[in-house]
């Protein structure tokens, strides 16, 4: 019975991933307009980033699924509450990575408030 509730919390975990995956595109996406100078905007990137996150949810929970070893259910929470936290820290610029204007690409939220992306938010 114990077993069979960390299956379900996996998999619960990995539709999430899938959720996850399909936010900035296909649910809430964003607006793909670019920056004056041509290059694609910080919610862009955060898309991307999004989309990478859920990638490794539903990887990492669906590995504890198909090996059903107690450590791989620990690793996939912790995979997954680190995924989590950084989906939405990065794009709220908690934690800052980029640089627009020395490495030209930064993550984060359009700038712009009446762009489609920041409707969400």
């Amino acid at each position: 019975m114990k077993n069979n509730i960390k299956v379900i919390a996996s998999a619960i975990l990995g539709i999430l991933g899938i959720i996850l995956i399909l936010t900035p595109y296909q649910l809430f996406p964003v607006c793909g307009i670019p920056a004056p100078d041509g290059t694609p905007m910080k919610c862009a990137y955060s898309a991307k980033l999004f989309i990478a996150m859920g990638i490794v949810i539903l990887l990492v929970n669906l590995l504890a699924i198909l090996k059903r070893k107690k450590t791989l259910y620990s690793i996939a929470y912790i995979t997954t509450a680190i995924a989590a936290f950084l989906s939405y820290a990065l794009p709220k610029q908690l934690i800052k990575v980029g640089n627009k204007k020395t490495m030209g690409w930064e993550i984060g939220l359009c700038a712009n408030a009446e762009h489609g992306c920041r409707l969400w938010h």
